[in-house]
């Protein structure tokens, strides 16, 4: 049992149920999406010059987070079983690519935190997937039991990896407080689809103030995300 400036262990998280580990994931990863423009246009491939192919890297990072952002916007605004588990996997996809081109570009090599937040919101796609696979709002689909529940195990390891590498990503208390008090706000719901936007049952996305950074971040990616939405039309 992790403490109260934790974050909840993987155990803990087995408290909770398949929507709502989730919609905990999600949460969590929307609090460090922000950070994945935080470097507009710094992509070079490592030993390359060539100016065409920085620009197809350049693009391709573009497009992994503007359809990220459409897959999260419409995540957190809920819908069916069904429509959570095809938009999860869409997340996830979009989510790992901008994580692949980061994690290799020199320019994001040593950003960290944008790494890190790709791994975060890419896993989160996953557990969401995976939670409504199973889940009484989706469709039902032909498994044998032992691969059911290998899929109910494998939303909480995403959870839990969506969440602790957002915590790295974020390095603030104030995000372990926030994930916190959606924990346990989660813990008292039983829905099969949950509201994970700030105006549904678990509220502002931030347990107080919104942390400086965060701000900062959110301004920059709201402006960046609308500039490469036109971009890429």
């Amino acid at each position: 049992m992790s403490g109260e400036n934790e974050l909840p262990s993987e155990e803990e998280l087995h408290r909770l149920s398949q929507a709502s580990v989730a919609v905990y994931a999600l949460r969590c990863a929307l609090r460090v999406q922000p950070l994945l423009t935080s470097r507009p246009n710094p992509i070079t491939e490592p030993n390359t010059t060539e100016p065409w192919l920085i620009e197809y890297i350049t693009a391709s990072y573009k497009q992994s987070v503007v359809k990220l952002n459409t897959a999260y916007n419409n995540l957190v605004h809920g819908g069916s079983g069904q429509t959570y588990r095809f938009t999860g996997i869409d997340a996830f996809g979009w989510g790992f690519g901008a994580f692949q081109i980061a994690n290799v570009s020199a320019g994001f090599k040593k950003d960290t935190s944008l790494v890190r937040a790709a791994i975060s919101v890419s896993s989160a796609g996953m557990a969401i997937s995976r939670a409504h696979t199973i889940g009484k709002g989706s469709e039902v689909l032909e498994y044998k039991p032992d691969d059911l529940e290998k899929i109910r195990l494998s939303t909480y390891i995403a959870a839990d990896k969506a969440a602790r590498y957002a915590k790295d990503s974020a390095n603030d208390s104030t995000f372990i407080s926030s994930a916190r008090a959606d924990y346990t706000r989660l813990l008292g719901l039983n829905e099969e689809v949950i509201d994970a936007s700030e105006t549904g049952p678990l509220g502002n996305l931030w347990h107080g103030s919104q942390p400086d950074w965060y701000i900062n971040a959110k301004d920059l990616y709201d402006k960046t995300i609308t500039e490469w939405e036109q971009e890429i039309a």
